[in-house]
């Protein structure tokens, strides 16, 4: 592909544009605004900011196609109420990537020094809640469209490893009557995940096992394990052994599916999981983007058979296998 120098430029300043939605989101400026148009003043006193910095903000997201400015006042659109707003159930959560923008801020040395320079922080409250919000925003639609294809026609009892919210493990019990899901999860994480699942009023069908992935016993009465979303954040050899792990747990017959962000063994396509690769890089000691071939060996080498994979959402394969 040729490019000029206004696109590398472009390229070059994408992150303006980014800022922009990411301070509005931080600011709940979009909720502020609600459907209603407002001046500047209005809405610096309500989000607590200065009145010509915050018009200034305003006058970008209009440029941007997210806010409508008539004469002195502005008002969200249409679009930027429904996916921006907390009055809106189908609000995106983007406090995650409010995180990450800071993060990739150290992309330079993480690539001189071959992993993250960041101190571990995911552990407190907030940016955990930021984190399950995220996945669980990003992953409900896809849930719904996944569950129904799984092969889960004979499943009884599903362990959802790393299931964060639950949001498959309801999408899971939703799709298939007379299943039942238990997530395994960090004992801090475990408390959001009954909550989600309380709000769905799935408490009896989906319950909560606590417990590091890496380090815990899973058990072994399940017939169906679901490791979506979790591999990039490990090394090879983890994931191998989280395989072998997922092989232990299953019951004769049972299958094992692996969801994630898999690329081409040239690492360079689908581009989403080159950029997440680098994502990975950034933030984690040893997490990566895996290739297709990476994984089927990792089941191999489990002792999986009946091996396969398929798209299973935006940017997102899924590798099964089934336990002899």
């Amino acid at each position: 592909m040729q490019m000029n120098s206004e696109d590398i430029r472009e390229l070059a300043s994408a992150f303006q544009k980014s800022r922009v939605l990411l301070t509005a989101y931080d600011l709940r400026l979009f909720t502020h605004m609600g459907r209603k148009a407002r001046s500047a003043d209005d809405l610096a006193a309500r989000t607590r900011t200065d009145v010509r910095g915050l018009d200034r903000l305003l006058g970008a997201l209009t440029a941007m196609g997210l806010v409508i400015k008539r004469e002195t006042t502005y008002r969200a659109t249409e679009s930027a109420f429904r996916l921006l707003s907390e009055e809106s159930p189908e609000q995106l959560s983007l406090g995650h990537l409010s995180n990450l923008y800071d993060n990739w801020g150290t992309l330079t040395r993480a690539v001189q020094e071959g992993g993250t320079v960041l101190e571990p922080d995911f552990d407190t409250e907030e940016r955990r809640e930021h984190f399950i919000a995220a996945m669980h925003s990003r992953a409900r639609n896809n849930a719904r469209e996944l569950a129904v294809r799984l092969p889960l026609a004979q499943t009884r009892h599903v362990l959802d490893v790393g299931g964060g919210s639950g949001v498959y493990s309801m999408a899971m019990c939703r799709a298939w009557p007379g299943l039942r899901a238990t997530v395994l999860d960090l004992p801090q994480v475990t408390p959001l995940t009954r909550r989600y699942v309380a709000e769905a009023g799935l408490e009896q069908r989906v319950k909560t096992r606590d417990g590091d992935m890496r380090t815990s016993d899973w058990g072994q009465e399940y017939d169906f394990v679901f490791l979506s979303a979790i591999v990039h954040m490990f090394g090879p050899e983890d994931n191998a052994a989280l395989v072998r792990r997922a092989h232990n747990a299953l019951e004769p017959g049972g299958r094992l599916a692996l969801v994630d962000f898999l690329m081409d063994d040239t690492r360079t396509s689908p581009a989403f999981g080159a950029l997440f690769a680098l994502n990975m890089l950034v933030n984690t000691r040893q997490g990566d983007a895996y290739t297709e071939s990476e994984v089927r060996r990792w089941f191999e080498q489990a002792g999986f058979t009946d091996l396969g994979c398929v798209p299973a959402g935006p940017n997102t394969r899924m590798f099964l296998g089934t336990k002899a």
